[in-house]
This record gives C-alpha cells, structure tokens and sequence, in this order.
C-alpha cells in the first residue's frame, strides 16, 4: 500500500510540475538553469520517464523557482 499511495505522489508531482511550469509560462530551458540541471532532466521529472524524481532538495528549488509551495506541487 506504501509504494501505490509513493507512485500516487509521484503522478501528482509529475503533472502538476508540468501544468505550474507552463502557467508561469516558464520554458524547460528556464527552469533547468534556475535548477542547475539539464532541460532533460525537467523533462524526465515531468513525464515520470526512468522514474526519475527530484531530490527534496531540488523539489524546494523548484516550488521557489515556480512561486509555489511545496504542497501545491504534491497534491
């Protein structure tokens, strides 16, 4: 039950990055310098590829980066 409720964040964290990301009208480029990370990265964290997610730290850098809270991005 854990690893759904895990994968469940997972999915949310995935979209919403991606839907907050272009709200801001933020490109991947953009996002990825502010993060010190590569476009690819962003890329893989939205669409859930290689089941990358971000470290929480990388996940702080990112709710600041997008003008969000953490939860905002989790829920």
């Amino acid at each position: 039950m854990i690893d759904k409720k895990q994968n469940l964040n997972a999915e949310n964290f995935n979209r919403n990055l991606r839907e907050l990301r272009e709200r801001k009208n933020i490109t991947l480029r953009e996002l990825a310098s502010k993060l010190n990370v590569s476009s690819r990265t962003i890329y893989y964290w939205e669409t859930g590829m290689k089941k990358k997610i971000p470290t929480v730290e990388n996940a702080l850098k990112i709710s600041s980066a997008l003008g969000v809270t953490l939860d905002d991005l989790l829920s």
